[in-house]
This record gives C-alpha cells, sequence and structure tokens, in this order.
C-alpha cells in the first residue's frame, strides 16, 4: 500500500536536497556556457579565416604579432621592398553601361589568375583597385616572374574568355623597387593599412606608361636584380609627379 500522506521532512535532508539541485543547475549553466563558448569559438574561426582573404597577408602577420605582444604596431614601419602594380586594360569602357554580373565575373576571371601567380611567386596582394592589383615582393627577381607569369596567364584566359562568355583583355604590369614607409590612413572608428612613398608611386606610374600585355621595370629594380632579365627595350620616362626622366625596360617573354 502507497503511502500518500504528505511528510515534512527535517532540516537535514533539505539541505542536502537544495545542495544536489545547486549542483545540477550548476552543471547545466556550465554546459549552456560552454556550448555558447564553442559556438563563439567556432564563429571566431570563421570570421577569422572569411577576414584574411581581405587582408593582405603581410599586415595580418603583423597585427597578429602585435596582439601577441611579439612586435610593435606597423605605424611607421619603414620598408625596402619591390612593388607592382597590374591592370586590366579596357576594363573602364568594358564596364560602362554593361551588366554588372558580367563585369565581376570578367574582373575575376583575370584578377583571380593574377592573384594565384602573384601568391605563387612569393608575393603579397597589398590592395585591390578597381580593375588593378599592388602587389608587395622580397625583391625584383620574383616580382619580374610574377609579371611575366601573369602575362603568360592572361593570354591564356583571354583565348578562352570566348567560350566562357567573356571580352578578351590584356594587363599591363609596372615594377619598381625602393623604399617606403607603412601607415595607418583614417582613425579608430575606420582605418586602413598601406605603404605610401615615392617609390610606390613610380611604380603605379609605370603601369600607367605600359603598353597592353607587356612589363616595364625600372632601372632601379633592374640593378638590384640577382637574376638574369631579359630585355626586349630601354628607354626613358617622364612620369607625372616625378622630377626626373625614369630609366626603364620592357621584359622579354
Amino acid at each position: 500500500m502507497i503511502d500518500s500522506i504528505p511528510r515534512k521532512l527535517s532540516e537535514q535532508p533539505l539541505r542536502v536536497l537544495q545542495a544536489l539541485a545547486d549542483q545540477i543547475m550548476h552543471r547545466l549553466e556550465l554546459r549552456a556556457s560552454m556550448r555558447d563558448l564553442a559556438a563563439a569559438t567556432v564563429r571566431a574561426v570563421e570570421l577569422e579565416r572569411y577576414l584574411k582573404t581581405y587582408t593582405a597577408r603581410s599586415v595580418w602577420q603583423r597585427l597578429s604579432a602585435v596582439i601577441d605582444g611579439h612586435a610593435a604596431g606597423p605605424v611607421g614601419e619603414h620598408v625596402g621592398q619591390t612593388y607592382m602594380f597590374a591592370d586590366v586594360c579596357g576594363f573602364t569602357s568594358l564596364s560602362s553601361g554593361a551588366d554588372p554580373e558580367l563585369v565581376a565575373r570578367a574582373l575575376n576571371w583575370y584578377m583571380g589568375a593574377a592573384v594565384e601567380q602573384i601568391h605563387g611567386h612569393g608575393g603579397d596582394v597589398e590592395k585591390f583597385l578597381g580593375d588593378g592589383i599592388f602587389a608587395v615582393f622580397d625583391d625584383p627577381c620574383a616580382a619580374s616572374s610574377a609579371a611575366l607569369a601573369i602575362q603568360l596567364v592572361c593570354r591564356e584566359q583571354a583565348a578562352k574568355a570566348e567560350d566562357a562568355g567573356l571580352p578578351a583583355l590584356e594587363m599591363s604590369i609596372g615594377v619598381h623597387t625602393g623604399a617606403a614607409i607603412r601607415v595607418h590612413v583614417g582613425n579608430t572608428s575606420r582605418r586602413d593599412n598601406t605603404l605610401i612613398g615615392e617609390a610606390i608611386n613610380i611604380a603605379a606610374r609605370l603601369e600607367g606608361s605600359c603598353p597592353p600585355g607587356a612589363v616595364l621595370i625600372s632601372d632601379a629594380a633592374y640593378a638590384v636584380a640577382s637574376c638574369s632579365l631579359a630585355v626586349s627595350r630601354s628607354f626613358h620616362l617622364s612620369l607625372k609627379g616625378i622630377e626626373a626622366p625614369v630609366l626603364v625596360h620592357q621584359l622579354r617573354p
């Protein structure tokens, strides 16, 4: 027979039950916190992976070192590297009045191939500049090899473009070696990390003066290259914003 008469528990059993209930609640709260922490960790890892594709490798590595306390901030850091500017020729006229989806497909058709060559030759994509790329290399040999490789794959991409429903385009590339400084531009609410200096301007101007499908390298970069670079012609260029004419060489594929 079941005893259904309510019984009053003594104080000791009540304390035991209360302690047990508190432990169960604590474990449930801890389990929920661990689930939240695991979800936040997964999200942080995915966000990091995603953001890395939008950030120059050198900047990401430098900022990671700053956060870990192994380096000072990248503001005012002087660098001496080789700079490459590559631009898709005729893209401005193509994009005028064209379907934006077609424009984006065409841009990625050529840019994607160029980025692969830059990374494959040890370079770092500093920035995408509309229909152009600004990349940084440790030496002119790597930059020149990447530039020639980009022109090769660009011609291959152009040959396959019609079958993909895309226009056949060319790229112009300028390469220069010199000193620059890495700085923050903007403020704490929105800023960018970039390289500035006359060397950057010269590299950009060389690209702007380069014939479609060609590579122009400054004599400053050519002179310090430790590899043999084949040249089809050499000449002086007067560049906007640069006082003296610059001796340049057009690389032979």
